[in-house]
């Protein structure tokens, strides 16, 4: 009556080893595994070989952009941060007023003048002011005066290891440009770090002298397509660490969580 059922296999009881392959099997498996395994180690060779090549670089370079472009305004700018851009429309449209660049320093000092008005807590230059006006000295006066009664403002400074005109034209001017020690960032007692760079752009000490703070803007660009992709915390000059202009920045905005001591680290700045 029907199709009789077949009996059903019961499954093994736990613990009961599989049975072994066969041999044909086994020799399969070992013989895709070195496969595998020579390939892994072949490919990693050629990248470990091509990884010191100009062509590798600018690939490793070009895919850090396309990351650093994918993620740029996911988060919203600050508020609290104004920044006031002096680009190639400004110098064109305001050529007829102020003349050719550079601009002369009364320019500044009615920023500056303006700025303190608005209440800002911090004026950040990014612009050098390495020499006097020798046409203008009296706008210079002002705008040191400016700086010192404001008492907020950060200037730059760039380092380098060969000699510089501009460099040259302040040491004449001032005989030295050990005045800058005094921005230097204070580090652990008794240690002293490599001489780094010897030559150091500065402002002029009429200007220097009366901010509150020097920042860095030395520019660290990759050799390969000389593009700016990082920037140092800090940069040693004879012995003493200078911060960057932004960490200068953010010492004096918030000294609590920023100042003190600093203790460079191999890929750390502990503050």
């Amino acid at each position: 009556r029907g199709v009789p059922h077949l009996p059903r296999p019961f499954p093994s009881p736990p613990g009961t080893p599989m049975p072994p392959a066969s041999g044909q099997r086994a020799r399969r498996l070992r013989r895709w595994a070195l496969h595998g395994l020579g390939s892994g180690v072949a490919a990693a060779a050629i990248a470990l070989s091509l990884r010191g090549t100009e062509t590798f670089q600018r690939q490793e370079m070009g895919l850090f952009d396309a990351r650093v472009r994918a993620f740029d305004g996911r988060v919203p700018a600050d508020t609290n941060v104004v920044i006031v851009a002096v680009d190639d429309r400004s110098l064109e449209a305001l050529e007829p007023q102020l003349g050719r660049w550079p601009w002369p320093r009364d320019v500044y000092q009615n920023a500056l003048a303006y700025l303190s008005f608005a209440g800002a807590r911090q004026v950040v230059f990014d612009i050098a002011f390495p020499g006097r006006d020798l046409k203008e000295p009296v706008k210079d006066t002002v705008f040191a005066e400016g700086i010192e009664a404001a008492g907020n403002v950060l200037l730059p400074i760039a380092f380098a290891h060969a000699d510089s005109a501009e460099q040259a034209l302040v040491e004449a001017e001032t005989g030295g440009t050990g005045w800058i020690a005094r921005f230097a960032l204070p580090g652990d007692a008794g240690v002293r770090g490599p001489r780094g760079y010897e030559r150091a752009l500065v402002p002029h000490p009429l200007f220097g002298e009366q901010a509150a703070g020097l920042g860095s803007i030395t520019f660290h660009a990759d050799p390969i397509d000389n593009v700016a992709r990082r920037v140092t915390l800090v940069e040693w000059h004879r012995g003493e660490m200078y911060p960057a202009l932004g960490l200068a920045a953010a010492r004096m905005a918030d000294p609590e969580r920023f100042g003190g001591p600093v203790r460079p680290g191999r890929d750390t700045l502990v503050s």
